[in-house]
């Protein structure tokens, strides 16, 4: 692969137009930063290319393939092996990291987690970032439920990992 995702976005609230023309591209194997000041439409960005929000216009290329904004989900971006971790996270805290993980995962009602908790434990070992996928969402530090949502990201296999200041909120250590 070598784009991995172009974009040129349009995004307004109550008719305050937000995003204008506002343009992404990231290269499969780098790391970019997105830096502006607040308000200027970071978040809003990040989440639209995650699906959480909708766009009012624009395009979106992922892998050379055009997407339809219009039907831009939150399931069409993890189809799309796009991550996101929230600045506030987006676990729900009454469920353990491994639960959290699996959302939405195809497989009915009942499912067999160990498999996956395995599996997360050992991709949050292989990239440095050791996981408890038993613990409680609700029940992590800050730093440690963002290192739980960027392991079950790659997990889930995510080729594009999007972290939306993934240390606002956390002490040195954490960080």
């Amino acid at each position: 692969m070598t784009e991995a995702v172009r974009s040129t976005i349009d995004k307004a609230y109550a008719g305050t137009r937000v995003l204008h023309g506002a343009t992404l591209e990231v290269t499969a194997g780098t790391v970019h930063a997105l830096v502006g000041e607040n308000g200027a439409g970071k978040s809003t960005l990040v989440k639209i290319l995650a699906g959480v929000v909708p766009a009012d216009g624009g395009s979106l290329s992922i892998d050379g393939r055009e997407r339809a904004l219009a039907r831009w989900t939150r399931a069409a971006a993890r189809a799309a092996r796009i991550g996101i971790v929230q600045q506030h996270g987006a676990f729900a805290g009454t469920l353990s990291v491994v639960e959290n993980a699996v959302l939405g995962a195809e497989g009915g009602p009942l499912l067999d987690l160990a498999p996956a908790a395995n599996a997360l434990a050992a991709t949050g070992e292989r990239v440095g970032l050791p996981i408890d996928p038993w613990a409680r969402a609700g029940e992590l530090t800050l730093g440690a439920a963002q290192r739980a949502e960027i392991v079950a990201a790659l997990w889930a296999g995510a080729k594009l990992l999007v972290l939306d200041e993934p240390t606002a909120g956390m002490n040195p250590q954490e960080s």
